[in-house]
């Protein structure tokens, strides 16, 4: 089956990657559901990576949250896992930009701020050599 396909094995090797990527074992993950309401066992969470076991339309949304993701994510597996490491490096990466935006906007500043005053200093020549034609010899 294509990896764009939506197929209970694809569900559940997705919830394999998250699961790992997370640093859960099955046991940790098992757990982690039960307190959050989805009463699933190691071997039942087995038999979900495995395909075996359909995720349930209800047990969706909390798989999903206790996996911190989206339930897209869980659906659509041919879409990329982004990991904590990968949401950090798109931060430091936007940050980065959004210094350099500031860095731009400031230097622009500086320019305009400089640009304003050679107007000034041009404006203030004018009005003197105009002064200077206007007064009689």
């Amino acid at each position: 089956m294509p990896d764009n396909e939506i197929s209970d094995a694809a569900i559940g090797r997705r919830i394999q990657q998250l699961r790992e990527a997370r640093g859960f074992s099955q046991a940790d993950l098992a757990q982690r559901l039960r307190e959050a309401g989805v009463n699933w066992s190691q071997g039942t969470l087995s038999k979900v990576e495995s395909g075996e076991r359909p995720v349930r339309l209800v047990e969706t949304p909390t798989v999903a949250r206790v996996l911190r993701t989206k339930i897209y994510d869980l659906v659509y597996s041919h879409m990329p896992l982004q990991t904590e490491s990968d949401t950090k490096q798109r931060v430091r990466a936007a940050l980065d930009v959004l210094d350099n935006a500031t860095e731009s906007a400031e230097n622009v500043y500086v320019i305009f701020d400089r640009l304003v005053r050679s107007v000034r200093e041009v404006g203030e020549i004018f009005e003197d050599i105009t002064e200077s034609q206007e007064e009689p010899e």
